[in-house]
């Protein structure tokens, strides 16, 4: 079974082969291509701009979809079909959309950025967005720096940890984020 970083390889070279789509990685995938080796990713998470985005992507990966999904319900277990490619829904007149695939038994989640308590998953990602070397590839990534700041929302320590390891060895720079958060999340990013 390929790895992750194969998966992860194959669906850079197809959607690289369209520069006029804008996605960026993010999750824990994101956070392994910045050094964060001791998280291991579960799946790959891209975020688009717009939900017609999703569509889009979600077409360059036809012949990995199943005829119907095996979950007519939005849960866990829905995967996108030739049926049913994208779910899309509207929240506070934004409309969203997500895809999830499965290619060579990793999983991969497509959604385009919202209104969101993580940073990591709004808007903001795109004017802070960053291109990451690996494995000889420049990989569009959220920064490090957005992702510790989401980690500290969802209570994940051993993530804040990895992440804080790898700013204090990178001397990567927290005070950008001060524009984009409270003196008091700042601070806590800061200690």
């Amino acid at each position: 079974m390929p790895s992750i970083a194969e998966v992860l390889m194959f669906v850079t070279n197809r959607l690289s082969a369209h520069p006029e789509m804008d996605w960026i990685i993010v999750g824990s995938a994101a956070s392994l291509i910045q050094g964060c080796q001791q998280i291991q990713p579960n799946d790959i998470d891209i975020m688009v701009k717009y939900s017609s985005d999703v569509n889009q992507i979600t077409s360059l990966f036809m012949d990995y979809l199943s005829e119907i999904s095996p979950s007519q319900l939005f849960n866990k277990h829905w995967f996108s079909s030739k049926c049913s490619p994208t779910y899309t829904m509207v929240l506070d007149k934004e409309v969203w959309s997500f895809a999830r695939l499965h290619i060579d038994g990793v999983n991969i989640e497509i959604s385009n950025t919202a209104t969101h308590e993580y940073l990591e998953l709004s808007d903001v990602i795109w004017k802070i967005k960053r291109f990451q070397n690996y494995l000889d590839t420049l990989f569009p990534v959220v920064p490090l720096e957005l992702q510790l700041h989401s980690s500290y929302v969802q209570d994940k320590p051993e993530r804040i940890q990895a992440i804080k390891k790898v700013i204090r060895r990178n001397n990567l720079d927290l005070h950008f984020l001060k524009s984009y958060l409270t003196d008091s999340a700042y601070r806590q990013l800061t200690e």
